[in-house]
């Protein structure tokens, strides 16, 4: 699942490539929303949902 949320930030950050400072962002972003979901996914959440809470 972290792939998805990598593809998901890519696409949220396509049009910053090349920016320093967006890299740092969408990097300590990803961190965030990895352990996001692993805490959901550990209160019993199936993948997609835990996804899908994630990202709102």
């Amino acid at each position: 699942m972290n792939e998805k949320l990598i593809n998901y930030l890519n696409g949220v950050f396509a049009p910053y490539n090349g920016v320093k400072s967006a890299a740092e962002l969408k990097a300590d972003l990803l961190s965030d929303l990895q352990e996001r979901f692993n805490e959901l996914k550990a209160e019993g959440k199936d993948d997609e949902t835990a996804f899908q809470v994630t990202i709102i």
